[in-house]
């Protein structure tokens, strides 16, 4: 008999956990979308980079870039653009100067090189 009270009281705290969730399902966070940063900067780089693809349905930028010390080193990946106007100022082959803020520990990019087009 204490098995049984023991596992309805475990069912209990779960329902009661779950049921305390107060969020509503349309604030809750949806993983198919990108939300604006806003929080400020917690560092920035400026990397030498070469775009080698862009996506305007995910808001990305790939770059093959330098290492960015202190945070990464030299790779090929796809990073979020904060505005997506940035995704029209390049092309694919474009090679420059890119600005990566990182924010709440992802990197972001937030400048491209304006004579790229």
């Amino acid at each position: 008999m204490k098995k049984l009270d023991l596992l309805t009281l475990l069912i209990f705290a779960l329902c009661f956990t779950t049921a305390c969730d107060k969020t509503p399902r349309s604030e809750q966070p949806n993983k198919d979308t990108i939300a604006v940063p806003t929080r400020s900067a917690e560092k920035s780089f400026e990397v030498r980079a070469k775009v080698t693809a862009i996506s305007s349905r995910d808001n990305t930028i790939t770059l093959d870039h330098e290492k960015m010390d202190g945070f990464m080193d030299a790779m090929k990946m796809p990073y979020r653009v904060t505005d997506p106007s940035l995704l029209k100022q390049v092309n694919v082959g474009a090679e420059g100067l890119f600005t990566i803020q990182i924010i709440e520990g992802e990197g972001i990019i937030t400048a491209v090189p304006v004579h790229q087009k």
